[in-house]
């Protein structure tokens, strides 16, 4: 049972959760990780924008042949230490994504990571990626249903769930994402569900 100190939880319940939590973001993670594993080719270079701590290329690196990481974040530069030279991190978002700072991508990967853009972002974010892909390169997205904001907001008040970054969310449906996807220049290669529906993986070929 929870102890309560002054009607306040303990320290070492709230440790507790917290470990749970953690766990329960990792197990999430490598479920969407899992799901690049059969894109991924050996002459691949990929960027994963929105990488955080690197552990796409930390899981699957040694299936291709380096890879980008691009993430808001400028402390998890020392997450991407120990995972290879031909893998690299850059600190920022879409004005990153230029030819000036990136060389020629062969898989584009964003996982959990559109449903926190703007519809005008979605489309900057696909027309940029466009010009720096390979001749079919491929974008591979996983997107939430907007549902699944309402289970967060649940559990972050349950205290259950973590919500740093769940202000951003904004109930993006996920097949309005994919068309404005397709009217910037990709086509969808293949649509599927996963996590019992609640989430979606969307494979794209530039065009």
């Amino acid at each position: 049972s929870v102890q309560r100190v002054g009607g306040s939880t303990s320290p070492s319940a709230l440790s507790c959760r917290m470990q749970i939590i953690k766990l329960l973001d990792r197990m999430l993670q490598q479920q969407r990780i899992k799901r690049v594993r059969h894109h991924v080719r050996s002459e691949d270079t990929v960027l994963d924008f929105g990488c955080f701590d690197g552990q796409l290329f930390k899981t699957l690196g040694h299936l291709m042949a380096g890879g980008i990481g691009i993430d808001s974040d400028p402390s998890i530069e020392g997450c991407f230490d120990g995972i290879g030279e031909n893998f690299q991190f850059l600190s920022g978002g879409l004005e990153l994504l230029t030819r000036e700072n990136l060389p020629k991508i062969d898989l584009v990967v964003a996982l959990a990571v559109i449903e926190h853009l703007h519809e005008t972002q979605i489309r900057d974010f696909a027309l940029r990626l466009g010009s720096l892909v390979e001749p079919s390169g491929r974008m591979l997205l996983t997107i939430p249903h907007p549902f699944v904001d309402k289970i967060v907001a649940a559990g972050i008040s349950l205290h259950l769930l973590a919500g740093a970054d769940f202000d951003s969310h904004h109930g993006l449906k996920p097949l309005v994402a994919s068309n404005i996807i397709q009217s910037s220049g990709w086509v969808l290669k293949s649509w599927k569900k996963f996590q019992l529906g609640l989430n979606n993986e969307f494979l794209f070929i530039r065009s």
